[in-house]
């Protein structure tokens, strides 16, 4: 698993190729990510609810 982002974003990479993009917000040297701003850059096969959690 590859974790990347900025003070807006988080990115995470699993060991089968998808990418999601959280949006959130740095406090006080910690990532608070909005779990309803879901993005996939990338996924192989069809994403469903359950690949959120």
């Amino acid at each position: 698993m590859k974790v990347t982002g900025t003070k807006c974003y988080v990115q995470i990479e699993d060991d089968a190729g998808n990418i999601a993009r959280f949006d959130g917000e740095v406090y006080f040297r910690k990532f608070c990510a909005l779990a309803d701003s879901i993005q996939w850059i990338r996924h192989n096969g069809e994403a469903t609810e359950h690949d959120r959690y």
